[in-house]
């Protein structure tokens, strides 16, 4: 990962032992994919008054060269847990760069192919 880091967590019970798997997620996600520029991770419990349950909302931001990838987690049973809500948003962002990762390898291997159309094909 190219920049820092920007971990903002509110509202949220052991802060300090989501900030470090945060840091140890987010120092996965970049040695997978070292071409980001840019993280964010934000962790907040959006509706404080409600009859049943305590949700999660995380939202990850994540700059590569060209575009910004935004991934959350989904509304459901699994955000009134912590860490479920944090290893769902995590294992989106993940999955969103895996596939602009291959978007990007198939479309560099047309554009070679189109450069040169009698090179041998490489499989």
């Amino acid at each position: 990962m190219r920049s820092a880091l920007e971990i903002e967590v509110q509202d949220v019970p052991q802060a300090a032992s989501v900030r470090s798997w945060i840091l140890r997620r987010a120092k996965k996600l970049a040695a997978r994919h070292p071409d980001i520029t840019k993280l964010r991770v934000a962790v907040n419990t959006p509706h404080r008054r409600q009859s049943k349950g305590r949700k999660f909302r995380v939202q990850i931001d994540i700059g590569v060269p060209g575009t910004d990838i935004v991934a959350h987690n989904l509304p459901t049973a699994k955000c009134e847990q912590l860490y479920p809500a944090l290893h769902e948003a995590f294992h989106r962002s993940e999955r969103q760069l895996d596939e602009l990762r291959e978007t990007r390898r198939v479309r560099d291997r047309r554009r070679a192919r189109k450069a040169n159309p009698f090179a041998p094909r490489q499989s």
